[in-house]
């Protein structure tokens, strides 16, 4: 979201659906932070546990302002759910609360392909933006080794920004993306080279252990599929990590034949 609307809020809240239309805290970010949350709260509801895999989800945001008192809750906007049947991938629609379905901001639907699992996504197939199913033409190609999202366009921006004055600000977001979709069973490949990787959930640094003599390029995935860090290790590395927020990510090391590793990272 844009904080910089906001100037009085202190701290800005985020709400789940938790039970019919009755929205629970699943996280409070300071001002001074990133304007921009994952979910990661799987217990604060038994049943309804905000995982992307599972279903889709309703959220709204409010911000306590420096004197104390809460704003409204926004408009809900709900997440998107993608699932399969062979190459034929279905989803429900990106919906914001009062406004039409489709929502006049998108533009289009598109299913993206990650080829061998890297995090390197390419455009599979486009959908207008009243359609809720598409068809992979080459998912028989890639369907034991890729991974497979939907992911809308909008004609309509928000910038996530860091601090106040709007300083270091992120990317122009111009896209929502589901849940993340695989045929796969075990493993996508075999390692070829073993690397050790500690502590795991990590604060603000996380090591890195490979061969002697071995360097790499790593990077680091957010949920939603974005590269967010990129550094170079070799043997024993410590990996600063005090510029993300707490999440999930998955970390790749270029060259090395083996899929993502899970890293959780708590502040």
């Amino acid at each position: 979201w844009d904080k910089t609307l906001y100037p009085a809020a202190d701290s800005f809240y985020i709400y789940r659906d938790t039970a019919n239309y009755n929205y629970t805290v699943v996280g409070v970010l300071p001002y001074s932070a990133l304007s921009s949350y994952t979910d990661t709260a799987r217990s604060v509801c038994a049943i309804v546990n905000g995982d992307p895999q599972v279903t889709y989800y309703k959220y709204k945001i409010a911000y306590k302002d420096t004197c104390g008192a809460m704003s409204p809750m926004s408009p809900y906007h709900q997440s998107v759910y993608m699932f399969n049947t062979g190459s034929l991938f279905q989803w429900n629609h990106y919906e914001i609360e009062g406004q039409p379905v489709p929502v006049p901001g998108l533009t289009q639907y598109r299913l993206m392909r990650d080829n061998i699992a890297d995090g390197n996504y390419i455009l599979a197939a486009g959908a207008s933006a009243s359609s809720t199913l598409i068809s992979d033409p080459q998912y028989a190609t890639w369907q034991t080794t890729a991974d497979w999202r939907i992911e809308t366009q909008w004609n309509i921006t928000c910038t996530a920004t860091a601090r106040q004055g709007n300083n270091e600000a992120m990317g122009t977001i111009v896209k929502s993306k589901s849940n993340i979709k695989n045929n796969r069973t075990t493993s996508m490949v075999k390692t070829q080279e073993n690397y050790a990787m500690y502590p795991n959930p990590a604060g603000d640094r996380f090591t890195i252990e490979l061969p002697q003599g071995t360097k790499k390029a790593l990077r680091i995935f957010n949920m939603n599929g974005e590269l967010v860090l990129t550094t170079d290790v070799s043997g024993t590395t410590q990996v600063n990590t005090s510029a993300l927020n707490a999440g999930v990510y998955y970390v790749n090391l270029d060259g090395v034949n083996v899929a993502k590793k899970k890293l959780i990272i708590v502040k």
